[in-house]
């Protein structure tokens, strides 16, 4: 039975990874077994049996898979310091130097990307993108951040994978109340420390709205503990509920469905609301939260923004336009699409869907010699 590795930053104890390998494990051609990357001992969540192994030792494990995947999530990003920027992307690329010199084939779907500085950097972008066999983006800015790094262009443009779970739209909830929810992200890994959380939600209460807070990781007490930091942030406030930890994507997006509005600091928090129609604020500059936003007519903030331009933007939000039906379908035929093309990689072109593929859009739309 063939095997694919896909590799990503799994097994964080966070319903958006989880959702990644259950879209990535439940979309994959009926023969074929996933192996995945994890960074945690927790399971990896996925609608059938999934393979785990140490993502530190998944570059010596490539002999024993028949194709490398780079499943969803922002491999390109160039997060934390030089040395980790280097590391995470160079690990990247050196997988698919070995794989395709053991001629196994090379996809990544669904990926994220951001401006690289630094030569090696996009030096290292590049010889992805020249040795992947299939790559699909999320979202336009990806592309032109691959396009601004010298990688050959065009791209194709799909979707988050995460997209594919999601076939069917929730009907918006009725009866809402007048209340933000708001989906954390520990200051361990974002630019905004614990006092512009707490002034921002003091800000949001005082325009009349109650605040409802959704932790989407447990951290057992350390610096990413999303728990342990909502229960400081709302210290003081009067009319606020800290929801429980979500399950996963479809119990995080059935909570956020009974709020008016989201002010969302995680990818895939913004993709649960956009999916049932919650207009939202992205309190992110991350490419993909910035292309979402755009794609939905939503709000974005820069991490410049004050408490009370995030306070200003919730408020516009709840009486601007939610996020359009139409969109979600596009977004999650954007997805399928993506998937139909790594099953007809994966089977060699014989998969029986292959008469259904579509394509997807390109960009840059001049083809770049």
């Amino acid at each position: 039975m063939p095997r694919a590795l896909l590799v990503g930053e799994f097994g964080q104890r966070e319903p958006g990874a989880d959702a990644l390998v259950e879209a990535f494990a439940s979309s994959l051609p009926p023969a074929w077994t996933p192996v995945v990357t994890a960074t945690d001992e927790r399971p990896a969540v996925a609608a059938r049996d999934v393979e785990e192994i140490d993502a530190g030792i998944a570059a010596h494990r490539i002999t024993a898979v028949d194709a490398i995947v780079f499943a969803g999530g922002s491999p390109l990003l160039p997060l934390g310091t030089r040395q980790r920027r280097v590391g995470r992307v160079g690990g990247v690329a050196s997988m698919s130097v070995a794989a395709k010199a053991l001629g196994k084939p090379v996809a990544g779907v669904g990926l994220g990307a951001d401006l690289l500085p630094g030569a090696l950097s996009r030096t290292i972008a590049r010889c992805l993108v020249r040795n992947a066999d299939l790559l699909t983006l999320r979202d336009e800015e990806s592309a032109d951040a691959l396009s601004g790094a010298g990688a050959r262009a065009p791209f194709r443009v799909g979707a988050d994978p995460t997209w594919a779970l999601l076939d069917e739209l929730v009907p918006t909830a009725h009866g809402r109340e007048e209340c933000v929810g708001i989906v954390l992200r520990a200051p361990a890994a974002m630019p905004f420390d614990e006092q512009f959380l707490r002034q921002t939600l003091v800000s949001l209460e005082s325009g009349g709205l109650g605040i409802r807070v959704q932790p989407w990781c447990w951290g057992d007490g350390d610096s990413n503990d999303d728990v342990a930091l909502a229960q400081r942030v709302t210290t003081g406030l009067t009319n606020f509920e800290i929801l429980d930890v979500p399950a996963d994507v479809h119990n995080a997006r059935a909570a956020l469905n009974g709020c008016s509005v989201v002010l969302g600091m995680r990818f895939h928090a913004l993709l649960a609301a956009a999916s049932t129609g919650v207009p939202f604020v992205a309190l992110s500059s991350t490419p993909g939260a910035r292309g979402l936003a755009r794609r939905f007519g939503q709000y974005t903030l820069s991490r410049s923004a004050a408490p009370a331009d995030v306070a200003n933007a919730v408020l516009a939000a709840l009486g601007g336009p939610p996020p359009s039906a139409a969109v979600v379908r596009s977004e999650i035929a954007g997805a399928e699409e993506s998937f139909r093309l790594l099953r007809l990689l994966l089977d060699e072109g014989r998969a029986e869907e292959a008469d259904e593929i579509t394509g997807l859009p390109l960009r840059p739309v001049t083809w770049s010699q």
